[in-house]
């Protein structure tokens, strides 16, 4: 019996244990609660991943194959600087930030206009706030987790005198760029106060602009004339280890990957060894000695885009980089401008821009048939990897351009605009299948095919500059001689100028040509008898 009871107490006091760390538990976690309330009204924590990572968001996949084609302009907005996150597009211009939806990036979404005031130089996305700089304005970090009202948290400029320019963030860090003071690192933790924890001046820093990047504790920085790789493990002491000069002419971009340090200069495009921080080696290069200029530089996965420069035109250039050791191209765009632009690639699509133009839309094209295959996909439902999806004949571009039916293999046999032309005569002419007049010439594309023989898709069939239609109807005129009379006069002198019959040599009937009387006899090609005295001009 006296067993049984103390086996009961026992029982009763574990229960009691029990009961009382549960209560332990619950109180300490209201602790860490409250403390971690407290925190956040004073500190603000960020993620370690460097946000350099951001502007290299991959393709839905990596290509084996690469074919190219524009999806649009946006005309609205001309970019000096953008960032992409989440379908959002991040759209700097000379004074303001456009914030645009790109989940259909073919049909931008335009949801709010911040005033920055003035001309900014770099803008970075980061935990739903951006960071801006500008070289009067210094460091400006908006919240825009509502992007419908974006709201200024802070502006910072440690000295009156300081030009930012590029930046990057990392974790607790902001790395910047100071045209006038140098590379700097600024303490965030506790936002809205920011603080300057350490410096490094570099002579010849250029602008800083996509010329640095941060690494596990390093930060490698490209000036005009070398790469400087730099310690920064301690924010307040950052110091240079490294100056790497080779081909380091005017350095323009700077990526570093997995020990792998890419740049594009002057010289061209290299891909360094830095697993040795205080001895770089060149594992190769492209370009070297060409003559070209390579300038903004975006990695996916093992590919590279590059905007370069030969004489006067600009294109985009794809790079195989999975073998470090040989840099081989793969594919060139010509690029809607002939002059500098600036890249982001982003989802399956590729943004090129500069601040003085519409920024230009491209993705990937399996079929080579200028409709972007997230576009046929998500809005035409036509088959990417076919460029006649019904297999009518006429290309889905065709079909899409002028509404046809891509989905549809009768409508080839058609008369949209009731031209006497089937829709697939028109698209193997090259004439519009809902209008019966391509060119606007006032004569009927079918006309102009089997009867005139002119061309339906240009108004002036001989470049005369008197229109098919005119010269049928109205002069009388050959739409495919400039000279109808072979008299040397062209036509278009003969009525515009000279008010003489472009259908006949001799207007006036007096037996000399209009072209002699005009250019060997200064006599009048209207009138038989120029100086009226009684005699012809030919007597």
């Amino acid at each position: 019996m006296k067993k049984r009871s103390l086996v009961t107490s026992v029982k009763k006091i574990f229960s009691i244990i029990c009961l009382l760390l549960v209560i332990l538990a619950v109180i300490s976690n209201l602790e860490l609660q409250l403390t971690n309330n407290q925190k956040s009204e004073t500190s603000f924590t960020f993620l370690t991943e460097s946000n350099d990572k951001l502007d290299e968001i991959n393709f839905t996949e990596e290509r084996t194959n690469w074919n190219l084609t524009q999806i649009g302009l946006y005309p609205d907005y001309y970019a000096e600087r953008l960032c992409l996150v989440n379908n959002i597009m991040y759209v700097l211009d000379s004074r303001y930030l456009n914030i645009v939806n790109v989940t259909r990036p073919w049909d931008p979404e335009l949801i709010s206009i911040y005033d920055t005031h003035t001309r900014s130089e770099d803008i970075k996305c980061y935990n739903d706030y951006l960071y801006i700089t500008s070289p009067y304005n210094g460091l400006e970090i908006i919240d825009v987790i509502n992007k419908s009202n974006p709201t200024q948290i802070t502006t910072y400029k440690d000295n009156p005198e300081a030009r930012y320019t590029g930046l990057v963030i990392k974790g607790n860090y902001i790395y910047i760029f100071d045209t006038n003071y140098g590379f700097k690192i600024l303490d965030q933790r506790y936002l809205p106060t920011i603080t300057l924890e350490g410096s490094i001046w570099f002579s010849e820093m250029g602008d800083g602009i996509n010329k640095l990047c941060i690494l596990d504790n390093y930060a490698y920085f490209g000036s005009r004339d070398a790469i400087h790789i730099i310690n920064i493990n301690n924010p307040l002491n950052p110091y240079i280890i490294c100056n790497y000069t080779d081909y380091s002419n005017s350095i323009d971009s700077v990526i570093v990957r997995n020990n792998l340090l890419y740049f594009t200069s002057y010289d061209g495009f290299f891909i360094v060894d830095v697993t040795n921080k205080y001895n770089p080696t060149l594992r190769d290069d492209y370009g070297l000695s060409s003559g070209w200029i390579f300038f903004d530089l975006k990695l996916n996965g093992t590919e590279a885009f590059i905007i370069d420069r030969r004489s006067s035109a600009y294109n985009l250039e794809i790079f195989d980089i999975s073998n470090p050791d040989e840099i081989k191209k793969i594919y060139t765009y010509d690029t809607e401008y002939s002059f500098s632009t600036s890249i982001m690639v982003y989802g399956c699509c590729i943004y090129i821009f500069i601040n003085y133009a519409p920024l230009e839309l491209i993705s990937y094209d399996y079929d080579m048939d200028r409709l972007a295959d997230k576009i046929e996909i998500e809005v035409y439902n036509t088959n990417p990897q076919n460029p006649d999806t019904d297999q009518d004949l006429m290309d889905d571009y065709y079909e899409v351009y002028y509404t046809l039916d891509p989905l549809n293999s009768t409508d080839a046999n058609d008369d949209n605009d009731l031209d006497e032309l089937t829709n697939l005569e028109e698209y193997n002419y090259n004439t519009n299948p809902i209008n019966n007049d391509t060119d606007n010439d006032n004569v009927n594309d079918s006309a102009e095919i089997f009867v005139y023989f002119t061309d339906p898709t240009y108004g002036d069939t001989d470049y005369d500059q008197i229109s098919d239609g005119h010269e049928i109807f109205i002069y009388g005129t050959d739409p495919l001689k400039p000279d109808t009379d072979d008299d040397q006069l062209p036509d278009y002198d003969e009525i515009f100028t000279h008010r003489t019959d472009p259908t006949n040599r001799d207007t006036d009937g007096d037996l000399i040509p209009d072209y002699d009387e005009i250019f060997t006899y200064s006599t009048d090609p209207n009138h038989v008898d120029t100086d009226r005295d009684g005699l012809s001009d030919y007597e």
